[in-house]
Protein backbone atom coordinates (compact mmCIF):
# COMPACT_ATOMS: atom_id res chain seq x y z
CA UNK A 1 0.00 0.00 0.00
CA UNK A 2 2.64 2.07 1.17
CA UNK A 3 4.68 1.50 -2.06
CA UNK A 4 1.72 2.60 -4.28
CA UNK A 5 0.72 5.84 -2.61
CA UNK A 6 4.69 6.42 -2.98
CA UNK A 7 4.99 6.73 0.54
CA UNK A 8 8.40 5.40 2.27
CA UNK A 9 7.86 2.43 4.08
CA UNK A 10 7.57 2.41 7.83
CA UNK A 11 9.79 -0.57 9.73
CA UNK A 12 10.05 -0.69 13.37
CA UNK A 13 13.07 -0.38 15.18
CA UNK A 14 13.41 -1.65 18.86
CA UNK A 15 14.90 0.84 21.14
CA UNK A 16 16.18 0.36 24.38
CA UNK A 17 14.07 1.70 27.42
CA UNK A 18 17.32 3.91 27.77
CA UNK A 19 16.88 5.26 24.42
CA UNK A 20 13.06 5.31 24.64
CA UNK A 21 13.58 7.41 28.47
CA UNK A 22 16.46 9.57 26.35
CA UNK A 23 14.32 10.67 24.00
CA UNK A 24 11.15 11.59 26.46
CA UNK A 25 13.49 13.44 28.26
CA UNK A 26 14.84 15.58 25.59
CA UNK A 27 11.64 16.46 23.81
CA UNK A 28 10.53 17.61 27.65
CA UNK A 29 13.12 19.88 27.53
CA UNK A 30 13.35 20.78 23.67
CA UNK A 31 12.31 24.87 23.40
CA UNK A 32 11.52 23.68 19.61
CA UNK A 33 9.18 21.03 19.80
CA UNK A 34 5.50 22.58 20.63
CA UNK A 35 4.42 23.64 24.17
CA UNK A 36 1.13 21.05 23.52
CA UNK A 37 3.79 17.64 22.63
CA UNK A 38 5.92 19.46 25.61
CA UNK A 39 2.97 19.09 28.16
CA UNK A 40 2.24 16.00 26.79
CA UNK A 41 5.49 14.66 27.45
CA UNK A 42 5.74 15.81 30.87
CA UNK A 43 2.67 12.99 31.21
CA UNK A 44 4.84 10.65 29.91
CA UNK A 45 7.95 11.77 32.26
CA UNK A 46 5.38 11.01 35.02
CA UNK A 47 5.29 7.35 34.40
CA UNK A 48 8.99 6.78 33.39
CA UNK A 49 9.89 5.49 37.34
CA UNK A 50 8.01 2.02 36.53
CA UNK A 51 9.94 1.49 33.79
CA UNK A 52 12.74 1.23 35.81
CA UNK A 53 13.37 -1.01 39.44
CA UNK A 54 15.43 1.29 41.23
CA UNK A 55 13.01 4.48 40.08
CA UNK A 56 10.00 2.67 41.29
CA UNK A 57 11.60 1.66 44.92
CA UNK A 58 13.33 4.86 45.53
CA UNK A 59 11.87 7.44 43.19
CA UNK A 60 12.13 9.40 40.16
CA UNK A 61 15.96 9.65 39.26
CA UNK A 62 17.65 13.35 39.22
CA UNK A 63 17.21 13.22 35.81
CA UNK A 64 13.34 13.25 35.95
CA UNK A 65 12.98 15.47 38.83
CA UNK A 66 15.53 18.17 36.82
CA UNK A 67 13.61 17.87 33.58
CA UNK A 68 10.20 18.90 35.91
CA UNK A 69 11.92 21.81 37.71
CA UNK A 70 13.37 22.87 34.18
CA UNK A 71 9.53 22.90 32.91
CA UNK A 72 8.35 24.38 36.00
CA UNK A 73 10.77 27.65 34.68
CA UNK A 74 10.66 27.38 30.70
CA UNK A 75 7.18 26.28 29.87
CA UNK A 76 4.66 27.11 32.16
CA UNK A 77 3.91 30.93 31.58
CA UNK A 78 1.06 30.99 33.61
CA UNK A 79 -0.18 30.10 36.79
CA UNK A 80 -2.47 27.41 35.80
CA UNK A 81 0.41 26.34 33.71
CA UNK A 82 2.77 26.45 36.46
CA UNK A 83 -0.25 24.58 38.58
CA UNK A 84 -0.36 21.85 35.61
CA UNK A 85 3.23 20.85 35.82
CA UNK A 86 3.13 21.05 39.91
CA UNK A 87 0.24 18.22 39.61
CA UNK A 88 1.96 16.21 37.04
CA UNK A 89 5.03 16.36 39.31
CA UNK A 90 3.28 14.96 42.36
CA UNK A 91 1.30 12.81 40.41
CA UNK A 92 5.16 10.82 39.10
CA UNK A 93 3.67 8.39 40.24
CA UNK A 94 1.43 8.27 43.22
CA UNK A 95 -1.59 7.05 42.48
CA UNK A 96 -3.18 7.58 38.99
CA UNK A 97 -6.48 5.50 39.48
CA UNK A 98 -8.22 2.51 40.21
CA UNK A 99 -8.47 -0.22 38.63
CA UNK A 100 -12.47 -0.67 38.79
CA UNK A 101 -13.37 -4.02 37.90
CA UNK A 102 -13.80 -7.76 39.69
CA UNK A 103 -11.14 -9.38 37.65
CA UNK A 104 -9.86 -10.79 41.45
CA UNK A 105 -6.58 -11.51 39.66
CA UNK A 106 -6.15 -7.63 39.42
CA UNK A 107 -7.35 -7.35 42.74
CA UNK A 108 -5.23 -9.47 44.45
CA UNK A 109 -2.04 -8.01 42.54
CA UNK A 110 -2.96 -3.95 43.24
CA UNK A 111 -3.75 -5.28 46.88
CA UNK A 112 -0.23 -7.01 46.74
CA UNK A 113 0.98 -3.90 46.10
CA UNK A 114 -0.64 -1.67 47.98
CA UNK A 115 0.14 -3.53 51.69
CA UNK A 116 3.44 -3.76 50.33
CA UNK A 117 4.12 0.31 48.96
CA UNK A 118 2.25 0.93 51.99
CA UNK A 119 4.67 -1.14 54.27
CA UNK A 120 7.66 0.47 52.39
CA UNK A 121 6.29 3.65 52.50
CA UNK A 122 6.56 3.45 48.54
CA UNK A 123 2.79 4.52 46.51
CA UNK A 124 4.45 3.90 43.72
CA UNK A 125 4.43 -0.02 43.73
CA UNK A 126 0.47 0.20 43.63
CA UNK A 127 0.41 3.00 41.10
CA UNK A 128 2.66 1.08 38.54
CA UNK A 129 0.76 -2.21 39.39
CA UNK A 130 -2.66 -0.32 38.32
CA UNK A 131 -0.77 1.45 35.04
CA UNK A 132 0.33 -2.25 34.03
CA UNK A 133 -2.94 -3.80 34.73
CA UNK A 134 -4.95 -1.46 32.79
CA UNK A 135 -2.31 -1.76 29.96
CA UNK A 136 -2.49 -4.85 29.95
CA UNK A 137 -6.39 -5.49 30.10
CA UNK A 138 -6.77 -2.97 26.86
CA UNK A 139 -4.57 -5.25 25.28
CA UNK A 140 -6.07 -8.30 26.18
CA UNK A 141 -9.58 -6.85 25.19
CA UNK A 142 -8.42 -5.27 21.76
CA UNK A 143 -8.94 -7.48 18.74
CA UNK A 144 -6.19 -9.31 16.57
Amino acid sequence: MCRQLGLPRLTRTRESMSEMRAKVLARAGAPTVSRAIRFETLKQLSLLPCTNPRELLFGPSDDVRIALERARHDLARYPSELELVDLIARRTISSPGVVSDDWSASRFVIGTATLVGTALNNPRLAACARILLREERTRVSEPS
